[in-house]
């Protein structure tokens, strides 16, 4: 039996992916970050730390898609795509400056080249939140005019 292959309109990948990531981000703040009862802690432990490396992964993807669409330069380095983010206008240069460190997270989270303790990405999480959520808003503001 032959399988047809439905085309999903671009627009709505990247709407589907917006709300993605604006749940993960909900879904981190409103996760305690450490808990007493040691059994408790270990399984919030990894619901968070799935949440937030689906959170890093979703949101290089949607940096790459972003850069694909406005066609901007290519990066050199995956590291860079929030680099030329910043640099067309998309991202404030500040913050992509921040997010550049989230590039090199999802090599390491992605493709497991070095191990990250898990009270490192716990103790990350905080104070990363609100510029996942200033990406989500500039590539809405991009992509969806």
């Amino acid at each position: 039996m032959r399988r047809e292959t439905v085309m999903v309109p671009e627009r709505q990948i990247i709407e589907i992916g917006l709300t993605k990531l604006r749940r993960y981000i909900r879904k981190l703040q409103d996760a305690p970050l450490h808990q007493a009862d040691q059994d408790a802690a270990e399984e919030m432990s990894e619901t968070v730390e799935q949440t937030f490396r689906r959170l890093v992964v979703l949101s290089t993807n949607l940096a790459n898609h972003t850069i694909a669409r406005l066609r901007l330069p290519t990066p050199s380095d995956p590291v860079d795509i929030f680099r030329v983010l910043g640099e067309a206008g998309v991202l404030p240069a500040d913050l992509a400056e921040r997010l550049r460190e989230v590039a090199m997270l999802r090599a390491k989270l992605a493709h497991g080249y070095q191990d990250i303790p898990p009270e490192d990405v716990r103790a990350w999480i905080p104070q990363r939140l609100s510029d996942f959520a200033a990406l989500a808003d500039c590539a809405a503001a991009a992509l969806l005019r």
